[in-house]
């Protein structure tokens, strides 16, 4: 069995630790005017780039811990079985205090929490004594219920959504928003709520796990036939696909964004685990310089930067901006994870303190709960409230009271459901087997193909059936080196022909210049976005409509409606975007690349064979347009070839 490392538990508890902090809304300068302590303070209570860290440490531990996978499923019920249980506790608990109402008080609902975790436990515990293989059955009917929730939310909520609401009978609507949070499939529907903030990176989390054993190894074991270069290209492939897949996500209508450019943390965190669990050549180099007193203060140093830029200059940057900041931050959090898991080094003392572990062993409890905990105190303090001399005060002791309560809270909820986890996994026996594995495994075979569909389907676009899409190439635009231009100083027109029939909808890809709750907050009168469509021959303004500009975040693909034109097939049209009341911080910038610019045109109502093939043939044409896919294509197909060279048998010993 593999040695716990305890300073990367302290850095886990260290990544909650700032979660927590970030959702407090303590303001420190109520305490001290000092710019210095207030930057320290700053740069503990950190939330998105803990979260990263938790990314990293996911990756870190997966390729130490599971280099080999034989029985992939086996795996995967093992994952679901340490996430899902002290998850759906929360989840279930969420369901009935903010859906349903069931509980308003604050004592009560920490009677309802304690309830649901004691009784979770008394089921599980029930369970295994009846039937000991009640575990697999469980995680077979959770995984059904998983694909019928994507189902609904792919498929059928788009259709009972009005104005971004559900329109169905509030209990079916709750039962359906309950059960899309309890399966992770929210990102599948952007009208699902999600009823924890913290909710959104658990599922890219169990996607990683679901894709570990049938690409991620083969992708690992791949890099390590073929030497350091080959990882390094690996990874700078993957990344781009994981980049431009975070774009298209973007500017799909019926998703939440995913945040997949993200996953880099993933990624970076694969390579050093991998590296760890071989110790080779390179590791012994790594370690020494690691190893040294100078080396860690850098880290640190760089550490403590990328945590601060995540407030003091990633706010309020664009979206591209902050997926490099947290490739940036994903390799400087991984290089601190080497010198954490090298016992002689400065972080790994630092990290190894039995605060750090302890917030660490109760980290994931913590990080689920903290949010619903602190709605708690306001009612808890209430009595006091009125006592407290000074706001100064008043703010100490109510993060206090949190700190105190949410640790209380968490340590509740690892004793009565994390450790049901941890109990089975000690009483499982291990065993060491030595198993033929045939290159390229017929896993990874039956991954890359479920991949290359999804990729077509994702590229294809969320566009409903009832449309028909074409691209369209920017004729006569310079954009020099770059593939953006800006509407601030003047309009853009881009002129393009119909192919077919009722054209109805213009979209292009725009990105905001800033943060849209930065603009809200700061511009009373934001710039308004313009958009006039002509026709080419005659120059009559055939539609015009405007909105706010800071709209245009988070919908890469922006659409532009207006009333079908029944005879638009053949004929020319100019679509022209212009900016109102714009300032260098509240623009939009204009991608004028191949992909950029989509006509879309309503299909004829009629569900015939020949209309269906026509829909099926103008999405795969459509996908296939798109250079992202080909390169993903491609990449693909080079570690196939990469895989089919490698020996056709070996031999390895799992652990």
């Amino acid at each position: 069995m593999k040695e716990r490392l305890k300073s990367l538990d302290g850095l886990r508890g260290l990544a909650a630790l700032g979660v927590f902090l970030s959702h407090t809304g303590f303001e420190v300068s109520l305490l001290t005017h000092s710019a210095a302590l207030i930057a320290a303070y700053h740069t503990l209570a950190v939330g998105p780039n803990s979260v990263q860290i938790l990314f990293v440490l996911s990756g870190f531990l997966m390729a130490y811990l599971y280099p080999i996978i034989p029985f992939p499923w086996q795996f995967i019920q093992k994952r679901y079985a340490r996430v899902i249980p002290v998850y759906s506790v929360v989840v279930i608990y969420l369901w009935l205090t903010v859906l349903e109402k069931f509980v308003r008080v604050w004592y009560l609902q920490v009677v309802l929490l304690f309830v649901l975790a004691l009784g979770f436990r008394l089921i599980w515990l029930l369970l295994q004594r009846v039937s000991p293989k009640s575990g697999k059955f469980l995680f077979s009917c959770f995984l059904f219920l998983q694909i019928i929730m994507f189902l609904i939310n792919f498929f059928f909520v788009p259709h009972v959504v009005q104005n971004d609401q559900i329109i169905l009978p509030l209990h079916i609507k709750n039962v359906i928003i309950g059960l899309s949070n309890l399966t992770l499939t929210t990102p599948f529907a952007k009208d699902i709520i999600r009823m924890g903030g913290v909710f959104w990176s658990l599922a890219p989390e169990v996607l990683f796990y679901l894709l570990y054993p049938f690409l991620v190894i083969p992708l690992v074991r791949l890099g390590k036939k073929w030497g350091v270069l080959a990882t390094i290209l690996i990874a700078i492939g993957v990344i781009k696909m994981l980049f431009d897949l975070d774009h298209v996500f973007m500017s799909l209508a019926g998703f939440q964004s995913m945040n997949v450019a993200r996953a880099s943390g993933f990624v970076v965190g694969v390579i050093i685990g991998s590296l760890y669990q071989e110790r080779g050549q390179i590791w012994q180099k790594v370690e020494r310089l690691f190893q040294l007193p100078l080396m860690n203060i850098l880290l640190i140093t760089a550490f403590l930067f990328v945590q601060w830029a995540d407030w003091g200059i990633k706010n309020g940057q664009s979206v591209i901006f902050q997926n490099y900041y947290y490739l940036t931050s994903s390799v400087i959090i991984g290089l601190v994870v080497v010198a954490a898991i090298i016992p002689v080094s400065l972080l790994s003392r630092l990290l190894s303190h039995k605060w750090l572990t302890f917030l660490g062993l109760i980290s994931y409890s913590l990080y689920l709960i903290h949010a619903e905990v602190m709605d708690w105190i306001p009612g808890v303090l209430s009595p006091v409230m009125p006592f407290l001399p000074t706001p100064q005060l008043a703010a100490v002791v109510v993060l206090i009271v949190t700190i105190v309560a949410v640790i209380a809270t968490s340590y509740m909820l690892y004793q009565l459901v994390e450790s049901l986890y941890f109990a089975h996994k000690h009483l499982a026996k291990k065993k060491k087997k030595v198993l033929p594995l045939r290159f390229p495994p017929k896993n990874s075979l039956i991954g890359v193909g479920v991949v290359i569909v999804f990729l077509v389907m994702v590229y294809a676009g969320s566009y409903a059936p009832s449309l028909s899409v074409v691209r369209h190439p920017f004729e006569g635009i310079n954009s020099f080196n770059s593939h953006e231009v800006s509407i601030l100083q003047q309009p853009l027109q881009v002129p393009f022909q119909a192919k077919y029939d009722r054209l109805s909808i213009i979209a292009m890809n725009l990105r905001y210049a800033q943060d849209a709750q930065t603009t809200l907050q700061t511009k009373q009168h934001p710039a308004q976005l313009v958009f006039k469509l002509y026709d080419a021959q005659t120059k009559q303004k055939l539609f015009e409509s405007s909105r706010n500009a800071y709209i245009v975040e988070g919908q890469t693909a922006f659409p532009f409606g207006f009333p079908t034109i029944a005879d638009s097939s053949g004929k020319n049209y100019v679509a022209e975007v212009s900016l109102e009341n714009g300032s260098e911080n509240d623009q939009i910038f204009v991608d004028t690349s191949s992909t950029s610019l989509v006509s879309e045109y309503i299909n004829p109502k009629s569900l015939s064979v020949s209309n269906i093939i026509r829909l099926l043939g103008n999405r795969l044409i459509f996908a296939f347009t798109n250079p992202s896919l080909w390169f993903a294509l491609g990449f693909i197909g080079l570690l196939c070839g990469l895989m089919i060279k490698q020996p056709k048998h070996d031999r390895l010993t799992t652990l």
